[in-house]
This record gives C-alpha cells, sequence and structure tokens, in this order.
C-alpha cells in the first residue's frame, strides 16, 4: 500500500509535525472522497512507527524496513474493500464487522514487539456495522498504553456519534483544481480535465476512471440518448459494462442534465456537454427527479445479489422517451 505523501497533503503533514508530539489515543481522518486520506494515513503511521527522533519516515531503521514491507508487528489494518491477510485486514466484504474488531484483542493485549507505540488503522471506517462501532468503542473509552487507532473515512457522519466524540478529528482538504490537474498530467493522463470532472474533482478517482474509460462511457451514453437505438440494443451494451460502472455513469448523467435544466451548467460529463443541453431540454424535471431518487437507491443494493438484466431495463427504459 503506498505510503508517500501527495502534492496537496504535505502543508498538512507539516503543520500535523509542528504539534508538541503529542499523538491523541484516536484520530478520526476525514475529507473528501479520492483525495489521498489511505496514503496520508499511512504515512502517518509510519512516522509514528519510526524509531528515528525526526518526526519523518527515515526510511533506513528496522520499523520503516518492516513497513515497506508491510510485516510491521505492531501495526494492523482493516481495510474491507481488501482480502484477509493474517489476520491483518477485514474480511472483504464491503463492512467492518464485530469479529474484525474482535480479532484485534490478541494484538491489543500484548507488549508491543519494539516496546513503542501500537497501531490499528481503520479504513473505510464509515462501513462499521452497529456491533462492530460498539465493540470498537469498549477499546476507544478504556485505552491500552501506547496504543493508537486511525480512523479513515470520507463520510465521517455515518459513524456513530458516540465514536466520533472519543477520537479527535483531522480534516484533510481536497486539492486545488490546478494541483489536481497538474498531478494528473505527470501521472500521463490524457484530458485530465475530462476525468477529473467526471471524478467530481477527486484527482485518485479520477485516475482510477482514466484507467477504465477505453471510450465505452461515451459511446454508452451516445447510445443511450439515440432515438434509433432500441432498448434491446441498448440492454445487450449494458451488459458488457460491470454493473456499479453503468449506474454511477448513468448516476451523474442524470444530475448532469438536472443541473443543466436548472443552472445552465454541467458537473460530470463534461465532454458530452452538447449532448446533455439537448436532452435536459427534452426530459421533464419530474421524471429526472423521480429517476434520480431511483438510481440512488439502486446504488444501495448494488453490493447485494441482483438481476442485471432487470435492474438495466428498468433504470433505462425512462430514456426512451427523453431522446
Amino acid at each position: 500500500m503506498k505510503t508517500g505523501l501527495l502534492p496537496w497533503q504535505q502543508a498538512s503533514f507539516e503543520k500535523w509535525l509542528a504539534r508538541s508530539g503529542y499523538f491523541p489515543p484516536a484520530l478520526l481522518i476525514h475529507g473528501p472522497s479520492g483525495t489521498g486520506k489511505v496514503s496520508f494515513a499511512m504515512h502517518l503511521a509510519r512516522a509514528l512507527l519510526c524509531e528515528s527522533a525526526h518526526g519523518k519516515p527515515c526510511g533506513e531503521c528496522p520499523a520503516c524496513h518492516w513497513f515497506e514491507a508491510e510485516h510491521h508487528p505492531d501495526i494492523r489494518v482493516l481495510d474491507p474493500n481488501q482480502p484477509a491477510d493474517d489476520d491483518h485486514q477485514a474480511k472483504g466484504n464491503g463492512q467492518i464487522l464485530v469479529d474484525d474488531i474482535r480479532s484485534l484483542q490478541d494484538f491489543l493485549a500484548l507488549s508491543s514487539h519494539r516496546l513503542g507505540k501500537r497501531l490499528v488503522l481503520l479504513l473505510h471506517a464509515e462501513t462499521l456495522n452497529l456491533s462492530a462501532a460498539n465493540a470498537l468503542l469498549k477499546s476507544l473509552e478504556e485505552p491500552t498504553p501506547a496504543t493508537h487507532f486511525i480512523l479513515v473515512t470520507h463520510v465521517p457522519g455515518r459513524l456513530p456519534a458516540t465514536v466520533r466524540s472519543r477520537c479527535q478529528s483531522l480534516l484533510l482538504p481536497g486539492p486545488r483544481r490546478e494541483e489536481a490537474l497538474q498531478w494528473l498530467v505527470e501521472q500521463s493522463i490524457d484530458r485530465p480535465e475530462t476525468f477529473l470532472d467526471l471524478s467530481g474533482g477527486s484527482p485518485l478517482d479520477a485516475l482510477h476512471l482514466s484507467r477504465m474509460d477505453v471510450g465505452s462511457r461515451v459511446s454508452w451514453l451516445k447510445a443511450l440518448s439515440d432515438p434509433h437505438v432500441s432498448l434491446t440494443r441498448l440492454s445487450a451494451m449494458t451488459s458488457k459494462i460491470p454493473v456499479k460502472e453503468w449506474v454511477d455513469w448513468l448516476h451523474k448523467w442524470v444530475h448532469d442534465l438536472l443541473e443543466q435544466k436548472v443552472t445552465g451548467r454541467i458537473r460530470y460529463h463534461s465532454d458530452l456537454s452538447e449532448l446533455s443541453t439537448r436532452i435536459s431540454h427534452q426530459a421533464g424535471l419530474y421524471d429526472l427527479l423521480v429517476l434520480e431518487s431511483q438510481l440512488k437507491e439502486a446504488k444501495r443494493w448494488l453490493h447485494h445479489p441482483l438481476n442485471e438484466r432487470l435492474l438495466a431495463e428498468s433504470l433505462l427504459m425512462p430514456f426512451m422517451t427523453m431522446r
């Protein structure tokens, strides 16, 4: 896992280093999605475990070498989006479960290997279910000496207030648009403006989208807006695209149509502005609002087993009357 700071995080890290040296038992790192909070948290963890006295990872001590190899004995990482690995991570089922929190008890009960700090990182902390949050609360209320929890989330409001109240908050701002574009250019991304818009201004999401997009998004949305393309043909095209991708495209497309209708601007699919202008004029405001609500509901169920063909037809059908 990458631990280096991103360019727009340097100031936040330097500000953190300027503190008195106290590190709270629990720290909640939050900020916009896709802006590198996990990288920041991992870099901070590496700095805390580093055995030098500089406050920054030295890259030379045994702790830094172990961290780089992902074998440091004094850190545990729970990530619901990654497969389990020797009890270092959650089970990859999209949630942090109570058993994941309970699995930390042996780790918390032992002395640290290097007689220093012990760290627990909870990535995507908003996925803690209620039982897991209650189990975590017990550890936060009675912290073990020299043990620190770092929680990372882009939606802190989804965490129970009891958990949030026991954490010190650290808001990480996202980059300015110019910073994000410069970074994307350095990653050799074609059309960085297009993908930054599509991501809603999140550079890491933009990088991910650029690697996935091979023209299918544009061709699919054009087919969706073409009165000569039948629902059967559109459904066939849709079946070749991962459901999470096309639902996200469609949700952002509907948002663009609504924004175009109300403000005359669009936010996401900036490379299809002319098409969105035409469709927004033909679509009814009420119909778009209903469809936007349906898409929000659909996205909540995407991690459950679905009949993808029926889902596609139900969400694509309203567009047949908008073209």
